[in-house]
């Protein structure tokens, strides 16, 4: 952006979006932190404009232009008492606000992760806890309620920020769902497409209390704490079907996770899979030019690091 373009920006008094709404589901608009009155907000063609007024979500703006008056923003106009005279006497010309744009569209491929683990028993792990890892589809249903849980705790979400809070949103409902359904760690190991059958069914409208809705959703990995190693790699020795371990977090290898590949197979009505296990070395394999995984060819996506092949 040229000179002159940034200080025609700087006594620009309209409001409009500047960020990608394509890559961010939710975006916070930190240049303007103004709302002048009889000024125009412009909100595009999938989007729309949540206004939050000291910490609290006010007024949800669809996609269109908006002058800026008690009609367009009325809980706002309401809350700031634009009415009423400032602490000089003279008329409020301006309200502090917060804006935050969300995307309309389905967010394929959405990364999500887990702080909150699950707790299992087993006969060969013993009580074992994990962290779920995976991706799914995201579309967000309720604007206004999806920026409220963002800005709950601390009043304001950076934009940076947004896709690890929802990732961990759905990572740990999923966890506290398998906990609570005392899912089978040999099936999760072992039955990727079975558990995400039953997850896709059960947590279909899991997702409602944060304006958001999940559909597809796939698991990569499982992290489990170093202290589970031995127990981890014994079981790999005696399950021809159990994953190996190969999973990067936070660009480190770590030994304590383990990826869930895809299998081939058919599902029995009780949920065992009864596969035909393909041979690692009679397959035709490609590598991920991103983290050097070893991928069968028919993937489209990494199983280690998630990234979509060219």
């Amino acid at each position: 952006m040229g000179i002159f373009a940034k200080i025609k920006e700087l006594f620009n008094k309209n409001i409009e979006c500047d960020g990608d709404m394509n890559s961010h589901i939710v975006y916070f608009l930190k240049k303007k932190k103004f709302l002048y009155l009889n000024k125009n907000i412009i909100v595009r063609d999938g989007t729309t404009c949540v206004v939050v007024y000291k910490a609290k979500v006010a007024d949800v703006l669809l996609a269109g232009k908006y002058k800026i008056n008690e009609q367009s923003i009325p809980e706002t106009y309401k809350r700031a008492k634009v009415e009423k005279l400032n602490k000089k006497g003279s008329k409020i010309k301006r309200i502090r606000v917060d804006l935050y744009f969300v995307s309309n569209n389905e967010f394929k491929d959405f990364d999500f992760d887990s702080d909150e683990p699950f707790f299992l028993k087993s006969k060969e792990l013993g009580r074992i806890k994990g962290f779920i890892k995976g991706s799914c589809n995201v579309k967000v249903i309720d604007p206004g309620l999806l920026v409220r849980c963002l800005i709950n705790e601390t009043g304001k979400e950076k934009t940076e920020d947004v896709h690890e809070d929802i990732g961990l949103w759905i990572g740990n409902k999923i966890n506290k769902k398998i906990e609570k359904d005392k899912i089978s760690i040999d099936n999760i190991l072992n039955n990727n497409d079975y558990i995400c059958k039953v997850l896709n069914t059960d947590l279909e409208d899991a997702y409602d209390f944060i304006g958001i809705f999940v559909k597809n959703i796939r698991l990569k990995a499982i992290d489990f704490p170093k202290r589970y190693q031995k127990r981890i790699n014994a079981y790999n020795k005696q399950h021809v079907m159990a994953i190996k371990p190969s999973v990067v977090y936070n660009g480190n290898l770590n030994p304590s996770a383990v990826t869930i590949t895809k299998q081939s197979g058919t599902l029995s009505q009780n949920g065992t899979m009864q596969t035909n296990r393909i041979d690692p070395n009679q397959a035709n394999f490609k590598i991920c030019k991103h983290c050097g995984f070893k991928n069968f060819k028919t993937n489209r996506i990494c199983n280690n690091c998630g990234n979509r092949f060219e």
